[in-house]
C-alpha cells in the first residue's frame, strides 16, 4: 500500500513538471488596418452569397503597407444568422512585391442587420452586429515583409456598409497578430 506522504509526492511531481509546459495565453498586438471597398454582395441561392471587393489599403502601425487590389467571397448565411465567409485577396506591398490574403471569418448579425445593410448602412459589432471577427494569413515573397508569412492575424471587424447606386461599400478591420 502506498502512504498518503507518497502520494502528495508524487501529486506535487506531477504538478511541478506540468507547470514547465504550459504557457501564457496569447496575447493580441494591434498591429493596423485593412480597408476596401465593396463592389457586389449578392446571394447566388437561398443561403449562399458571394461578393466583390477591392481598392483598399492594409496599413502596418510598424510602417509600411499594401494596396488591395480585388477579393472575391465565397459565403453562407447560416439559419441562425450567422454569416460564415471565406476570402481571397491579391495585394501589392508598397516594395513592389504581390501578397495573398486569405481570411475567413464569422459575423453574428442581430435585428434588423439585413435591412440597414441593404440600404448602405454603416453597420458594426453594437450596430445590429453581435459581433464580427475574422482569421488572417498572408503570403509574400517579400523580404521586407517576410514576417507576415509566419504570423496569424486577428480581424475585428469595424465598419461594414453595402454598395449603394452613389458610391461603394465599405469593409474595415483593425488588424491584430497573435503573439506569445
Amino acid at each position: 500500500m502506498i502512504s498518503s506522504s507518497t502520494i502528495k509526492a508524487i501529486v506535487f511531481f506531477i504538478s511541478a513538471m506540468m507547470m514547465g509546459t504550459l504557457q501564457a495565453a496569447p496575447l493580441l498586438e494591434p498591429i493596423g488596418t485593412f480597408k476596401m471597398k465593396l463592389y457586389d454582395s449578392v446571394a447566388i441561392d437561398n443561403q449562399a452569397i458571394t461578393g466583390r471587393f477591392g481598392g483598399g489599403t492594409l496599413t502596418f502601425k510598424s510602417g509600411g503597407s499594401a494596396t488591395i487590389d480585388a477579393c472575391v467571397e465565397d459565403g453562407y448565411i447560416k439559419s441562425s444568422g450567422i454569416v460564415d465567409f471565406d476570402l481571397r485577396c491579391f495585394a501589392k506591398l508598397d516594395d513592389g512585391t504581390g501578397m495573398l490574403i486569405r481570411y475567413t471569418g464569422l459575423i453574428k448579425t442581430s435585428e434588423g442587420f439585413w435591412e440597414r445593410f441593404h440600404a448602405g448602412e454603416l453597420t458594426g459589432p453594437g450596430r445590429y452586429m453581435d459581433f464580427w471577427f475574422s482569421e488572417m494569413k498572408m503570403v509574400t515573397t517579400s523580404e521586407k515583409y517576410s514576417w507576415v508569412n509566419e504570423t496569424a492575424f486577428i480581424g475585428e471587424g469595424a465598419n461594414l456598409a453595402a454598395p449603394t447606386a452613389e458610391e461603394p461599400g465599405t469593409v474595415h478591420y483593425e488588424l491584430f497578430a497573435l503573439r506569445h
